[in-house]
């Protein structure tokens, strides 16, 4: 296709998502913000095919909002380059992440190692628990004060083996929210089927453990 002169490009998000950003760029293929391109199309007055999920995927994600700071934890931080830095989104009432496990993630030839499937219910639920509590007081993530949670409780129930050769859908839901502390039930899912289901006590991070707050 490119030798016949189409130009291909990928959304910026979406490789990141998938891991598959350097692959693209060495096949030649610009990945770009998506939102930059709909802009650019939308002046051109452009017709624009797009589905709700690729939509959804152009938003911002919760761990974004993350001052940068607290944007170095090894599941969710997007300054932290050897982590998983995954992004979670809202989807109604629900919260949205996807990941793809990668070959060292590996438990036994196939499967999925059962500390990754943790770590994605761990901090989608963390980061969840923030965006609700924004929600609840009506305000916008990036207004302050700004919140953010950290694990008082984690529990996993491993309900199937999990595959390895595809993306993982971890779907968050909010049980309770009560002062400091919120409850998100998560459920992390392989090729349409539940592999794990997760509960999550997600306290508010004390001032105390941000660097330079002391003893409080």
């Amino acid at each position: 296709m490119q030798q016949a002169g189409v130009v291909i490009k990928a959304c910026k998000a979406c490789a990141d998502q998938y891991g598959v950003t350097q692959k693209l760029a060495e096949l030649g293929i610009e990945v770009i913000s998506i939102g930059e391109a709909f802009t650019d199309m939308l002046k051109a007055n452009q017709k624009i095919l797009i589905t709700e999920k690729e939509l959804r995927m152009t938003e911002k994600a919760f761990q974004d909002y993350y001052p940068d700071i607290l944007s170095h934890c090894y599941g969710c931080g997007r300054l932290n380059e050897h982590g998983l830095q995954i992004k979670s989104r809202w989807e109604g009432d629900e919260s949205v992440a996807t990941y793809v496990p990668r070959e060292y993630h590996m438990a036994i030839p196939g499967y999925v190692y059962g500390g990754l499937i943790a770590s994605l219910i761990d901090c989608h639920s963390t980061g969840t628990a923030a965006a609700a509590a924004y929600r609840a007081e009506g305000r916008a993530m990036d207004t302050d004060p700004p919140f953010r949670f950290v694990t008082g409780s984690l529990h996993v129930d491993y309900l199937r083996p999990t595959p390895i050769d595809g993306p993982l859908e971890i779907r968050g839901k909010v049980k309770e929210i009560k002062g400091r502390k919120v409850v998100i039930e998560s459920t992390l899912s392989a090729n349409g089927k539940v592999c794990a289901r997760g509960e999550v006590v997600a306290v508010q991070m004390p001032d105390s453990m941000l660097p330079g707050g002391g003893d409080k």
